[in-house]
């Protein structure tokens, strides 16, 4: 395995020094420079068509190098890890098989089956071809190597091959340019009296322990005190669901996935452990963990080594299984000649911040639209590429970079309570379902209405990290209040349709109460629901939220001009000079008097009135009638107008409502009845005395 570089020797200068770098997709800071190299890097926060967050990477060209190596690691961990240069590009693979013509499986699996993905090539050789000259399948004519991966397996035991001196050191030499390598199931084992009660041990390939990121420990079944660190079983599931999981399968953390039976055996996983064994499992156990590592662990790596319990099964490989060795594969081959890449093992870990708003320009208060937003966090990464060539590796730059995927949608409700907690649900495709599927999303309501209601939000980025929790009550996002202003009496009697000012959030209300008085009203004041005013200014200062302004009218002193005509006046039957009313208001009685005459154009007789409090503001007016005359209807209007008998109203009395009117002319029609005549009666003369 590759040793990780000294940066107090090769790297001395640190700067701080900002590339300036346009990013398409995601808002992000330009790249920094960490330390200084022997050459350039650049790193390039990037997104694919799937909206997938990833490290775009160039460097310069490094004269005589034979190819690089990626080294990367994440924001709080301590050592660079080598990391997969070849995203999109073809791989080759060398698949070194136990002998056994069934063990010769990887190249059907990849290609015939297709699970390789067009991406994985494989050249089979026997574990005995291989061990006698490494070099002819390594090598090429001009001493370069062939291939980006090996894989040694699969078999049971590995059919009690192992590798010799010749072929370890081929394979330590290959590792150490950073090309990469898979050992399948019990190719690496400390059980080796396991190994010697049914054939040969594997020493040489115990030497790759390390590199694979394994602890080699005694698990001899035929020890008297045997106490096991194996386990196995027919389903794994994803513990560590980072970038082996992503490419070129996408595996589901959420999934078990099926395998033929397998199980771990003198070893112990203390690299990066990528799946284990689902559990109750078969073979023996417990599980079982310590400073050393753990025995459940079905794929762990390290670097450029991995190690895979494929091959008890003796030739066998579900298509879960098949794909998992596909994605083992694909990273493990770290090693490019281009000088470019692209970093997919990269992801966004940290969620989004909380929602903000604003209100939109076109919000208002009966529909206000809020704009909603959230800023993505990202995860912070470094990376330099290490140039391999024959006077010695050189170093590129230290570059760091943020990843940030990006905010996609919310998932919100709205309701009537405060602290409403948000638990986040997943599709089949294992997305966070959303309700408002855009980064910038808006939601309306009812600022009159609704104000009192709590929003809940939660913003989700592409990688699926679920931000905290805002609990926001609808009111506060609201930039423009409405005072509704109504108008009433001392009752509550409402005397003129609603108005209504909108206002700035923080701003100062004040109105003049609007005038009434050519209707005869009177403001008193004004009340809203925390204070009454006296007078005719309503003020509210810093308006908060909605408001309503409730101006209170008393109703003045009202004017009734009132006449009374004869219609078809009888020659022998007197006129009266005089008409005489009684006029109801509430359970009053009022006697008046007014013009009467047969002049269509006679004049009127103003009453004043009076009003009391509370509706309704309303007189009926009744004529005495005299003897031998009748009642034939009334002509009414809210100004001084014509009064035309043709036009009059017939049957009740008048009814008079003053709630919106100050004055009102009547004219009240009499005419002489079939009756027969006698001498005029004093009877009349003397009622409206009374």
């Amino acid at each position: 395995m590759k040793k990780l570089k000294s940066f107090n020797k090769l790297k001395i200068l640190l700067l701080i020094l900002p590339l300036f770098i346009i990013y398409k997709g995601t808002q992000t800071q330009a790249a920094t420079t960490i330390t200084t190299g022997s050459f350039a890097l650049n790193v390039q926060n990037k997104k694919d068509p799937t909206d997938k967050a990833y490290a775009e990477l160039k460097w310069d060209t490094v004269p005589d190098a034979v190819g690089y190596t990626l080294w990367q690691k994440e924001d709080g961990q301590v050592d660079f890890e080598q990391k997969s240069t070849n995203y999109e590009k073809p791989i080759k693979v060398l698949n070194i098989y136990p002998d056994i013509p069934n063990s010769n499986t990887l190249k059907t699996w990849m290609e015939t089956n297709g699970y390789g993905m067009k991406l994985i090539e494989v050249t089979p050789v026997t574990m005995t071809a291989f061990n006698a000259n490494p070099d002819q399948y390594l090598l090429d004519s001009n001493k370069e190597y062939v291939h980006d991966v090996l894989m040694f397996g699969s078999w049971n035991v590995n059919n009690y091959l192992d590798m010799n001196q010749k072929s370890a050191d081929a394979v330590r030499k290959y590792l150490d340019t950073g090309r990469g390598a898979l050992f399948g199931h019990d190719t690496i084992s400390g059980s080796s009296g396991y190994y010697s009660g049914f054939g040969a041990p594997h020493p040489w390939f115990n030497k790759f322990a390390e590199d694979v990121g394994v602890t080699l420990v005694e698990n001899n079944p035929q020890q008297s005190n045997f106490v096991s660190h194996g386990i196995g079983g027919a389903s794994v599931k994803i513990k560590n669901n980072g970038y082996m999981m992503k490419y070129p399968h996408l595996l589901k953390e959420e999934i078990t996935y099926t395998i033929p039976p397998t199980h771990t055996f003198g070893q112990l996983g203390k690299g990066k452990v990528w799946m284990e064994f689902v559990q109750p499992g078969l073979f023996w156990g417990p599980p079982f963990a310590d400073a050393r590592g753990t025995n459940n662990f079905y794929l762990v790596t390290n670097n450029n080594a991995g190690m895979i319990m494929t091959g008890h099964s003796e030739g066998k490989a579900t298509p879960n299984e098949q794909q998992i060795i596909a994605n083992t594969l694909f990273n493990l081959a770290q090693f490019t000649k281009d000088t470019y890449a692209s970093d997919r093992s990269v992801e966004d870990k940290k969620a989004p911040k909380q929602a903000t708003f604003s209100e939109a320009s076109t919000s208002t208060v009966p529909n206000t639209i809020i704009d909603i937003a959230a800023e993505d966090e990202g995860t912070t990464y470094q990376w330099y590429v290490e140039a391999s060539i024959k006077t010695g590796n050189q170093f590129s730059d230290t570059m760091e970079e943020k990843i940030v995927s990006g905010t996609k949608g919310f998932i919100h409700v709205i309701d009537e309570a405060p602290t409403t907690a948000i638990t986040p649900t997943k599709d089949t495709n294992g997305l966070v379902v959303l309700t408002l599927d855009s980064p910038t999303p808006q939601i309306q309501f009812n600022g009159l209405t609704d104000g009192e209601k709590w929003l809940h939000i939660r913003a989700v980025d592409y990688s699926g990290n679920v931000g905290p929790i805002r609990h926001i009550q609808l009111k506060d996002l609201m930039e423009t209040f409405r005072i509704t202003e109504s108008y009433q009496d001392e009752t509550g009697t409402v005397l003129a349709p609603n108005t209504f000012t909108d206002i700035k959030k923080g701003s100062n209300y004040t109105k003049i109460a609007p005038t009434m008085l050519p209707n005869n009203w009177k403001i008193l004041g004004n009340k809203t629901a925390d204070q009454y005013q006296v007078g005719s200014i309503s003020m509210i200062a810093t308006i908060q939220k909605n408001e309503k302004v409730v101006f209170i009218y008393r109703k003045s002193t009202v004017s009734l001009h009132l006449r009374q005509v004869i219609l078809s006046a009888n020659e022998e039957l007197v006129i009266p000079s005089e008409g005489y009313f009684n006029a109801i208001y509430k359970d009053l009685k009022l006697n008046v008097a007014g013009i009467s005459s047969d002049n269509l154009n006679e004049a009127y007789q103003e009453i004043i009135l009076a009003m009391e409090k509370g509706a309704p503001y309303q007189y009926q007016v009744q004529p005495i009638i005299p003897e031998y005359y009748q009642y034939e209807g009334y002509s009414v209007s809210n100004e001084l107008a014509i009064h035309s008998p043709e036009n009059r109203i017939l049957g009740a009395y008048p009814t008079l409502d003053y709630t919106n009117e100050k004055d009102f002319w009547l004219t009240i029609y009499l005419k002489p009845s079939t009756r027969t005549l006698s001498p005029y009666s004093w009877d009349y003369q003397i009622e409206h005395l009374q």
